[in-house]
């Protein structure tokens, strides 16, 4: 992995559009008409877009136009003889210039076309398509792999690999323009995208997410803004109209927000706290209310992210339900939840009658356990360390190598498996069909009686509905960006911004549930290759035996590729890591300040995690670590 750069020149200025409302612009009127013909394939609730949302598809379509010349002036620097003079310097600079583009298209590509959107600003790993059965994996296209060519430096060797990737990106700028040409949006998922961009910019942007090499985040995160300026022009007519007083408040947060990512001067001194919990997040606010004051109505469709909260940092945004199958969802059933506390610190959940879900995840450790690995009833394998399970709801996949899709896969696959529980669900549930207070507990739960109140499956969705009531999501940190100045102190106000910014733990760990499931839609879970050690120190180390998830599904960016845990409450969880190997945050931090296994000499030729060395101060790591004491919130979890 290239160095990273602390400032860039290459950022190139962007000129908005007035964000005054009353008067839309001549282009609006010109848009509209462009796009009257599309067809609403993207529609909520069968509404039909109004002139104003039909008028903004076509300034989508437009910024389509001008990604594709982008791309085009960028193939043809990159055709340049590769020794001209300035070469690399213009070759940035139309990379530059096409980034931008990509992100004053980025609200409504994403949202219309997000697979499309994925090929062309997708981290630049190569894929495994588990669902075709194919092991060999897919070459990541896009951005991040061009970004790649060219940052710090290009090497001219990289000519021709370098002219065909921006050949791919041409093709995927097609094919969006394609689906842009063909489908419109109404105004509810016009106001849900915008909601989405203002999220991914405060938490993917500020992060570097879309530009680990280059670090151009918080500089594309202000173009991002920027270009919701230009694209909601459209709306300013009707919003000035019947809720002027909301429009103008939107207009002058969004002015500000975008002043603030441009005044940073610094980027690995940048106050990104501050500009998400004084700026991002009253944006969103302001935007849902403009949403409520011009009676625009919420999408249908529920999501992990709920359509009611206006900011992804709000107290109630998420339903860990949405996370659910749709087989096993009960909502907020605390009968449910009360049979699954019960069922949760039963013993005869194992074959042998000693040992429960809490043998090995303590409520009072924040469901985890004080040891390197959990013990295994047999000799032949090692189990490993026991995540929390506070929060686990809130993800795409369970266990360290994703093997589980669903909780209730999960406790199926712990109670049946030989070397945990060893027991089996079905024998479970008859033994609970003779417990006449058990009964009771069921049919308060499910409603039904006799033979059939007890079931294998009931007894998973009890217990996974106990383990959907573990989120917890009001720590220190999460109070102080909702508004409440106290809630935390200098040292770990700069430990988020250390997180997000130089530390680059953001990347991986994406606020605000800091787990890998990818906001803001949280369709997918990932998987990182950080070459753990077997044992601890940092000399003459070897790497970890376990394949992990390799061992499921066999493709070589899959061997020992773990899933991202939470960091979340991560001060009362040591030790660390899938198999413990660390007993402190600061032996944690020292693995991945040296870059992985990478940088402590172990050959991982698959790993994910930058191999470069991330340079710390004493000050930075305190800091950080600040932070992480400040993710801590075990309240009302613990009660048996």
């Amino acid at each position: 992995m290239r160095t990273m750069l602390r400032r860039s020149w290459w950022l190139v200025p962007v000129a908005v559009a007035a964000c005054t409302p009353g008067t839309p612009d001549a282009g609006a009127a010109t848009a509209t008409g462009a796009a009257s013909a599309s067809v609403a394939t993207t529609a909520s609730a069968g509404t039909a877009p109004s002139a104003a949302s039909a008028a903004v598809h076509a300034r989508y379509a437009a910024s389509l136009d001008v990604l594709r010349d982008r791309i085009d002036a960028l193939l043809a620097a990159a055709r340049r003889p590769a020794r001209t003079a300035g070469w690399g310097d213009t070759l940035r600079l139309a990379f530059a210039e096409a980034r931008d583009a990509y992100k004053r298209s980025e609200t409504l590509l994403e949202y219309t076309a997000p697979t499309t959107a994925s090929e062309l600003n997708g981290p630049p790993l190569p894929e495994v398509e588990e669902e075709e059965g194919v092991a060999t994996p897919v070459p990541a296209d896009g951005f991040q792999v061009v970004e790649e060519f060219l940052f710090p430096a290009a090497d001219p060797r990289d000519s021709t690999e370098l002219r065909n990737a921006i050949i791919v990106m041409q093709g995927l700028v097609v094919r969006a323009r394609t689906y842009a040409a063909a489908s419109s949006i109404d105004e509810p998922n016009l106001f849900d995208a915008v909601r989405q961009e203002v999220a991914r910019v405060s938490v993917l942007a500020l992060a570097d997410f879309d530009s680990p090499v280059a670090r151009r985040g918080l500089h594309e995160g202000a173009v991002a803004l920027e270009a919701l300026e230009s694209l909601l022009t459209p709306l300013a007519e009707r919003a000035g109209r019947v809720a002027p007083d909301e429009w103008r408040d939107w207009c002058t947060r969004l002015a500000a927000g975008i002043g603030a990512l441009r005044a940073v001067r610094d980027i690995d001194d940048a106050d990104r706290l501050e500009i998400t919990r004084v700026h991002l997040v009253p944006l969103a606010h302001a935007w849902w209310r403009l949403r409520e004051a011009m009676g625009i109505p919420l999408p249908p469709d529920p999501r992990p992210w709920r359509a009611q909260a206006a900011s992804i940092f709000d107290r109630d945004a998420f339903d860990a339900w949405q996370f659910a199958p749709a087989w096993a969802r009960q909502g907020d059933n605390a009968a449910a939840v009360r049979l699954g506390r019960v069922l949760f610190h039963d013993v005869r959940l194992s074959g042998d009658g000693t040992r429960s879900c809490a043998s090995c995840h303590h409520p009072d450790r924040a469901f985890t356990e004080p040891r390197e690995r959990s013990a295994s009833r047999t000799t032949t394998v090692a189990l490993r360390n026991a995540p929390t399970l506070l929060n686990a709801a809130l993800q795409r996949a369970q266990f360290a190598d994703s093997r589980a899709a669903f909780l209730e896969d999960q406790v199926s696959d712990v109670v049946e498996n030989v070397h945990e529980l060893a027991g089996r669900v079905d024998a479970v549930a008859a033994v609970y069909r003779r417990d006449a207070a058990l009964r009771t507990l069921f049919r308060d739960a499910f409603g039904e009686r006799g033979d059939s109140t007890v079931t294998a499956m009931r007894v998973q969705i009890a217990l996974a509905a106990y383990e959907r009531s573990l989120v917890a999501l009001d720590s220190p940190f999460d109070r102080y960006v909702r508004g409440d100045s106290t809630a935390l102190d200098a040292r770990a106000r700069r430990g988020y911004d250390v997180f997000m910014g130089k530390g680059r733990c953001g990347t991986c760990h994406f606020a605000p549930l800091f787990n890998g499931t990818v906001p803001p839609d949280f369709r997918k879970s990932e998987l990182e290759v950080l070459g753990t050690p077997a044992t601890r120190g940092w000399r003459n180390v070897r790497l970890d035996a376990d394949r992990g998830r390799a061992a499921i599904f066999a493709a070589e960016p899959y061997e020992h590729a773990f899933k991202t845990p939470t960091v979340r409450n991560a001060a009362l969880t040591a030790p660390y890591m899938h198999n413990g190997v660390y007993r402190t945050l600061d032996e944690v931090t020292e693995f991945y300040a040296r870059g992985g296994g990478l940088g402590l000499g172990i050959r991982v030729d698959n790993q994910t995690l930058p191999g470069d060395r991330i340079h710390l101060t004493r000050a930075d790591r305190d800091a950080l670590h600040a932070f992480i004491r400040a993710l801590t919130d075990t309240v009302g979890t613990t009660a048996r």
